[in-house]
């Protein structure tokens, strides 16, 4: 039987829509007949509703992180409802809730807090039929906003997420330890020489990958000139994404400063990260929960650096504490701490092997597989 499949994600950063897309995509694959529909919840909302939660919320976390922090801290209140927030989102969604109520889904699958909440009211107020809602946490942490007044199933990141809820009565049958959704192409077997060899890249040299997003064109010159001071011979993939002033100054710095021995490779926009990170040693970056996740699915260590307060520095204790990833406070250690590992092949295999083991690049066949099992 043909069925009616409605993803919810929020593009308040890309994580959450990312892990929709790869659920929708392994959706597809296992049941090509369904109906899958992915609704980005923003986009389904009022234009000052937008603004609040993606361009207000990436302001506050990288201009104003205290404020942001504190945020962070007094609505992680499991289990206690926040009655304004719910009541100002039911407000402005309400083109979401009337798109909800024309599709008539009977499995849904929430990638964020927000989403989670307005399916829950729209079960309550009969807009929808009282069908399966799935929750899948895009973190390796749990926040209290995630947990929802009704639902089928959890999936979280993890075993100490899982006992998380176990902790505050969620029953055991009732949460999936699947990891966070990332695409199939991560799961693919790709052997560094060969991720080398399609990205032009020396094997024989180290591969330092930079993902800049979130720090703005001044602090990332800053912050890839400082890997100049690399005493072990390295190529420096330094990725720019959309911002075309960034990939200019990074251009510029290479022009300048590349060497022999540390050479800067600047690459813009780009869909091949699954092969960069195949060909990479170590990533520099800040560790967003699909970030992470797609690292730890190719047992990629990371270095991470300026972690946003709250969900991102939760996300670096998990990987610290598994021994996945090491901690620069300060651009002025970068390189020495990169070295740190680089010249040290016993402990940045040890590094790739706790990665290994924290990393699902199954997640979303997991999501996909365990939500068919109970249809």
């Amino acid at each position: 039987m043909k069925r009616n499949i409605l993803l919810v994600s929020a593009s308040a950063g890309a994580g959450h829509t990312r892990a929709a897309d790869a659920i929708a995509v392994a959706w597809k694959h296992r049941c090509p007949d369904d109906q899958v529909t992915h609704l980005d919840l923003l986009q389904e909302s009022t234009g000052f509703f937008r603004w609040l939660y993606r361009d207000f919320y990436l302001a506050l976390a990288g201009k104003w992180p205290l404020a942001f922090r504190v945020l962070f801290e007094i609505s992680d209140k499991p289990l206690r409802p926040d009655r304004v927030r719910q009541w100002f989102e039911r407000v402005n969604c309400q083109p979401f809730l009337k798109k909800l109520q024309t599709i008539q889904p009977d499995i849904v699958i929430a990638t964020h807090f927000s989403a989670a909440h307005l399916i829950a009211h729209a079960r309550a107020e009969r807009l929808i039929a009282d069908r399966r809602t799935n929750i899948v946490v895009t973190d390796f942490d749990v926040h209290g906003t995630w947990l929802a007044e009704s639902h089928e199933r959890y999936f979280v990141a993890n075993d100490t997420s899982a006992a998380y809820l176990r902790g505050l009565g969620v029953a055991a049958e009732k949460v999936t330890v699947s990891g966070v959704p990332v695409d199939a192409l991560f799961a693919q077997p790709l052997a560094r020489p060969d991720a080398c060899a399609r990205r032009g890249l020396d094997p024989a040299r180290p591969v330092v990958l930079a993902s800049t997003g979130g720090f703005g064109v001044g602090p990332v010159a800053e912050m890839i000139e400082k890997l100049f001071d690399l005493t072990v011979p390295a190529q420096v993939v330094a990725i720019a994404g959309k911002s075309e002033a960034l990939k200019r100054e990074l251009d510029a710095l290479a022009a300048r400063r590349n060497t022999a021995a540390v050479t800067l490779i600047p690459v813009g926009f780009t869909r091949d990260m699954h092969e960069y990170m195949a060909a990479a040693d170590i990533l520099i970056g800040k560790p967003g929960g699909l970030t992470s996740s797609e690292a730890m699915a190719r047992a990629l260590p990371m270095c991470i650096i300026n972690p946003i307060p709250g969900q991102e520095e939760r996300n670096a204790d998990r990987m610290l504490e598994a021994g996945a990833a090491i901690r620069c406070h300060s651009v002025h250690t970068l390189a020495w701490q990169v070295d740190a590992v680089l010249r040290d092949p016993a402990r940045l295999l040890h590094m790739r092997q706790s990665a290994h083991r924290l990393g699902k690049p199954l997640a979303a066949e997991t999501v996909v597989n365990t939500i068919l099992q109970g249809a």
